[in-house]
């Protein structure tokens, strides 16, 4: 984090293998601008104790935005997150705060403490990862999952300051499960940092919910008007690829809503294979020239690869930046509305650069035999108004489209809604894929039906009565592919719709069965068994061999019973080979799986592995060898 008067950083440090705590450093500005090779730095470090929720897995410094500094001797902000639902014990979900105060002329007078613990509205830090805490989020053509990162309870890059004089801001992010399997960003506005700090805003952007998109690994910032823009990674398991999105809000939108639409800095086209760590970290930062245009950093694939990601940098800037004008917008965007009742509508007239011209507002387009009232209206921003739409009764049931006009004597905006007129509750939907009785679907199935509700409810469950109801979710079009469901089992699934006259008559139930996992046997059948051991009784005829050869039967980490082959590593390089007796396969029947459990604790280094392991097979006796893992 960049300071006035220190370049602060945040560091996790290790004793050995074990976790000591978290580092917090300053480095002199001053002098290392001067160019002195020997800088001051002042370090603390925080040590797990008795409330490790409070360092949780790493601090965020603060990093100034914008030309107004802070207060002077303020101190810099670093930032933490604590869930309950957490490893850690947290008590709540919050935000840690703590105040760097850096005196380099002398060093003792330097202090660094937990200042404020903020209770923010809950989350969910740990995502449903599998088979290991990295593999996360799924991406098209490969069963290879991305790291999420949300478990690391800690806010994600940048921690950034602004102030705008009538107020001080930080914002910041962090990755969770924003509904069943569904990664999505939680992000922050704390106000009055030094003083008595306060959630102003937050909230959770997770379209996925609706589309099976997950969002995670993101980054915000704020231009020199308050607006907000929040960039992040974007990838499903069937047709997006990793990819490299954003979107963001007016200072003027209603709070803790991200209602400025969804851009693309690079929609991705590969999917990474060989590893499950990504983006560490996006970056999402203001141009220091105007203050209003955002520079985003992401990576993405062009081609499915184990290597070969790239950066793309994309920049773009809010029209309500930069020059005296106003801003309009609307809440809700659409809206059903069971005749004869009213339409309601939220518009906000918002402030660019202290313009003051009165804002007069009406409509267009609104059905016909229906009436439009501002309440109130004409008045200098900023300011909210009430639009009411009434005697829907005399208009006909369909979709309409209403632009909000604002008109000043400078300039005019306009903001474009949504309005659905029903006078019943919808009709049954049709169900159309997974289609019924369908074998071999996918555990993360793209669920299909018609209809022209305004939303609907998927249930899915493990029986015909739906009394153990595995999965459901309320989607706003006739799609869903956020279910993550176990392989080979039988599967039973409705659809529920409703709009502004309440909920429809349910669908008819459908089944499918899930496909089986490598070496599982489809529902109804058995595994005819060839070979297993499980070193009970003895080696069972395994030998082993080759150069600095330590293998031998332990009772160290055994998956079930007592024993298990086990190998050393040794300092120097070896060829450690264990060999398995002779197995005999039969013929016509498939598949043929190969299934063993190991536990692996490897050397890691920088770019890869000191350590590895291998899987061979032969078919001649050992004459020759082919490597299959």
């Amino acid at each position: 984090g960049v300071w006035p008067d220190g370049y602060f950083f945040s560091t996790r440090e290790f004793a050995g293998a074990g976790f000591a705590g978290v580092g917090a450093y300053a480095i002199d500005r001053a002098a290392a601008v001067a160019g002195d090779p020997n800088p001051v730095i002042l370090s603390f470090l925080v040590t797990p104790g008795a409330t490790p929720y409070n360092v949780g897995d790493g601090l965020l410094p603060s990093d100034l935005d914008g030309n107004t500094l802070p207060p002077a001797n303020s101190p810099n902000y670093f930032m933490g997150s604590m869930d309950n639902g957490g490893p850690y014990g947290a008590p709540q979900d919050a935000l840690t705060l703590w105040k760097f105060t850096a005196d380099f002329g002398t060093p003792a007078n330097s202090t660094f403490t937990l200042a404020n613990t903020i209770p923010v509205a809950a989350f969910d830090s740990i995502f449903p990862c599998s088979p290991g805490s990295r593999d996360c989020i799924p991406q098209p053509g490969t069963t290879n999952k991305v790291d999420i990162l949300s478990y690391r309870q800690r806010p994600l890059w940048r921690l950034a300051y602004r102030n705008f004089g009538t107020h001080e801001s930080l914002v910041t992010n962090q990755a969770v499960e924003a509904a069943a399997n569904i990664a999505g960003v939680r992000w922050y506005e704390i106000r009055s940092p030094n003083s008595s700090p306060l959630i102003y805003q937050q909230g959770t952007y997770a379209p996925g919910v609706s589309d099976g998109i997950h969002r995670w690994m993101g980054s915000i910032a704020m231009d020199q008007e308050g607006n907000m823009a929040l960039g992040y990674s974007a990838s499903d398991g069937t047709s997006t690829y990793p990819s490299s999105w954003y979107t963001g809000r007016l200072a003027g939108d209603p709070l803790g809503t991200m209602p400025q639409g969804e851009g693309s800095i690079i929609t991705g086209t590969g999917s990474q294979t060989g590893s499950q760590r990504w983006g560490d970290y996006t970056s999402m930062n203001i141009d220091p020239v105007d203050d209003c245009t955002f520079w985003y950093v992401n990576q993405y694939l062009p081609v499915t690869s184990s290597v070969g990601w790239v950066l793309r940098i994309g920049a773009f800037k809010f029209d309500a930046c930069g020059t005296p004008d106003f801003t309009l917008a609307a809440d809700p965007t659409t809206q059903g509305v069971c005749i004869p009742a009213n339409a309601v509508y939220d518009i906000t007239v918002g402030q660019v650069q202290s313009f003051t011209d009165p804002v007069t507002l009406s409509t267009a387009g609104a059905p016909t035999g229906t009436t439009s009232s501002f309440s109130p209206n004409s008045l200098s921003p900023p300011y909210t108004s009430t639009l009411t739409i009434g005697n829907t009764g005399a208009a006909a049931p369909g979709s309409y489209t209403l632009d909000i006009v604002g008109v000043a004597p400078t300039s005019t905006h306009t903001v474009t809604v949504g309005l659905d007129l029903v006078n019943t509750v919808p009709g049954v939907p049709t169900l159309l894929t997974p289609a019924n009785g369908g074998a071999n679907v996918p555990q993360t199935p793209s669920f299909t039906w018609s209809g022209t509700a305004s939303s609907y409810t998927i249930e899915i469950a493990t029986d015909p009565a739906f009394n153990n109801v595995v999965h459901s979710a309320v989607v706003s079009g006739p799609a869903y592919s956020g279910a993550a469901l176990a392989t080979a089992t039988r599967y039973y699934w409705r659809v529920t719709p409703a709009n502004a006259c309440g909920s429809g008559a349910v669908s008819a139930t459908w089944s499918f069965t899930t496909e089986p996992a490598p070496g599982q046997c489809s529902p109804g059948s058995i595994p005819n068994v060839l070979y297993s051991t499980d070193f009970e009784s003895g080696d069972a005829g395994w030998s082993h061999g080759g150069s600095g050869d330590t293998w031998a039967l332990s009772m160290a980490n055994p998956h079930s019973g007592s024993w298990a082959y086990h190998a050393d590593n040794p300092s120097t390089v070896s060829d450690q080979q264990l060999v398995s007796p002779a197995v005999a396969l039969p013929t016509g029947q498939d598949p043929l799986s190969l299934q063993f459990w190991n536990y692996q604790h490897l050397e890691d280094r920088t770019g890869g592995c000191y350590d590895g392991g291998i899987l061979e097979i032969s078919d001649n006796g050992g004459g020759t060898w082919s490597q299959v893992l």
